[in-house]
């Protein structure tokens, strides 16, 4: 089972990113955060191991750079499976170092990141 974190506050994102996931992987489980105490939450639960976070930074409580922060400094070890999802051009020295996908989604675009950083994982 390949288990995924997505966390974005549009639900119109939700539904083509499930999608997208179904098509690359065959055993798939899809948790869904909608803001960003939910994330939080998610994250901390002991019994819960993510594969891939997909990651809206603007999820969080402020700007955004609050959600990278908390990834950064509480879950470092999670900065390599994370692939951002943005809706426009990020700032940030995290984000330089991560793979982004802008919004609107191009498939060719997601699925190339999905192999990229699912190949690091492997």
């Amino acid at each position: 089972m390949f288990n995924v974190l997505v966390a974005d506050c549009d639900m119109d994102s939700h539904e083509l990113v499930n999608d997208i996931l179904e098509i690359n992987f065959k055993n798939v489980k899809i948790d869904r955060a909608l803001c960003y105490d939910s994330f939080l939450n998610k994250l901390q639960n002991p019994g819960q191991q993510y594969d891939l976070i997909l990651l809206n930074p603007e999820t969080g409580k402020d700007t955004g750079n609050d959600t990278l922060a908390t990834l950064q400094n509480s879950f470092p070890e999670l900065l390599d499976r994370v692939i951002l999802l943005a809706d426009t051009q990020l700032d940030s020295s995290v984000v330089q170092s991560l793979p982004v996908i802008y919004k609107p989604f191009s498939l060719d675009n997601f699925g190339e990141k999905l192999r990229q950083v699912c190949a690091c994982l492997l």
